[in-house]
């Protein structure tokens, strides 16, 4: 992924496109609401992250707060139960396998079935907390979920960044012409013309191929 280095090159292409190298602070926000921006412009397969969950005890509910488990959570994209002594599918090793997935819900009232009865094998958020509620005991667990990049210049992580960084170093200079900078004319036509290419790029590298 990307790095400090990148990020510095970054800012100093954005700086050569605005002028304004008294735009510290600014120039440094624009470049973090850019590269967000960028990563939530749609659900990139580069954006997943697969964890391993090991609860204390086996259960048929779990509740806990996504921080606890998934750094820079964004949302939910999978969760399963996992056997970590299990025989692979491929291998026919016990090397750990993964089984069921859980259903994911949006909506909490969608808990109960026709009949008033709790669904099992669901999972659901309530603001920050990810509720689990399986059919049968579990201890263990597979979850996928997607994962903002990381944005302190010092720890700069950024798939889009390393690959495409020209469009947040457009985005950004954009942000700032635009902006503070009261320059709409050049923060527009970089918008409009420069742009659109370089999220076709990222679309191109971070979404599955069509037929996958």
């Amino acid at each position: 992924m990307a790095n400090s280095a990148v990020y510095q090159q970054i800012y100093n292409d954005v700086i050569g496109l605005t002028g304004r190298s008294g735009l510290v602070t600014e120039t440094t926000i624009a470049i973090k609401s850019a590269t967000l921006s960028l990563h939530q412009r749609d659900f990139y397969h580069k954006d997943i992250s697969e964890v391993s969950i090991d609860f204390f005890t086996s259960a048929f509910f779990f509740q806990f707060d996504v921080g606890q488990y998934f750094p820079n959570f964004r949302t939910l994209n999978y969760i399963r139960k996992y056997d970590p002594a299990g025989i692979n599918n491929l291998t026919q090793l016990p090397t750990g396998q993964a089984g069921d997935y859980f259903k994911i819900l949006n909506d909490p009232n969608l808990l109960l079935d026709r009949y008033s009865l709790e669904r099992p094998d669901v999972a659901y958020l309530a603001g920050t907390t990810l509720n689990v509620r399986s059919g049968t005991q579990i201890q263990h667990a597979l979850a996928g979920y997607y994962r903002n990049p990381t944005i302190d210049p010092v720890i700069f992580d950024s798939w889009i960044a390393a690959t495409v960084p020209y469009a947040i170093t457009l985005k950004a200079a954009a942000m700032l012409l635009s902006g503070i900078i009261g320059h709409k004319d050049q923060g527009d036509d970089i918008t409009k013309n420069w742009l659109p290419e370089l999220l076709h790029q990222i679309d191109v590298i971070g979404l599955p191929a069509q037929g996958m």
